[in-house]
């Protein structure tokens, strides 16, 4: 996983991110961007387990 963002702002730039479950790595990526957030907001932030698209792999 890497996260490039600008070295003054702190905003993210660019993710490139290979794992088995991108989808929510990718997901958070894009609200980042979409919100206008740092990566300090981003090591902020809870993320707790059971992520989104684990549960819906569990329903099955």
């Amino acid at each position: 996983m890497k996260f490039v963002a600008n070295r003054d702002t702190g905003r993210l730039r660019d993710a490139q991110v290979v794992t088995e479950n991108v989808g929510d790595v990718v997901y958070v990526a894009t609200l980042t961007v979409k919100h206008d957030l740092t990566i300090a907001d981003l090591t902020e932030t809870l993320a707790p387990y059971l992520t989104m698209a684990e549960g819906l792999k569990l329903r099955r």
